[in-house]
């Protein structure tokens, strides 16, 4: 199991303290924050530091699905090592979204079952 070094944790909680009040703060506009909390990011080096060091990402998620994938293609980080499980849409002949794809995956129900039920309908 990977388990990131002490400097790693020591760093990403130093980043956190900084940005985070940052990012709450009422007093700060848009205009503002927006470029620090792209600074903040850091999902792409993420990407490419667990890719490299064959780590698996598994992002479980009750978002929608097709915008997290396509979000990860176009940062050009959708390695083989990233795994998503999450909610997916389903669109007519005319590019019309019909309905979201079973499982639903909502915060009362983020667990093993939904992640069974991916398995079994995915084998």
């Amino acid at each position: 199991m990977f388990v990131p070094a002490v400097s790693v944790w020591s760093e990403l909680k130093d980043l956190l303290h900084y940005y985070y009040p940052i990012g709450i703060d009422p007093n700060r506009t848009l205009e503002e924050k927006c470029p620090l909390m792209v600074e903040w990011d850091g999902f792409k080096e993420f990407f490419d530091q667990l890719h490299k060091n064959s780590v698996p990402l598994f992002i479980f998620s009750a978002g929608v699905g097709d915008v997290l994938e396509e979000i990860i293609r176009q940062a050009s980080v959708f390695y083989s090592n990233v795994n998503v499980v999450s909610n997916y849409m389903d669109f007519d002949d005319d590019g019309v979204l019909t309905h979201f794809k079973a499982p639903l995956i909502h915060t009362y129900h983020k667990n093993n079952t939904v992640l069974q039920a991916q398995i079994t309908s995915s084998s």
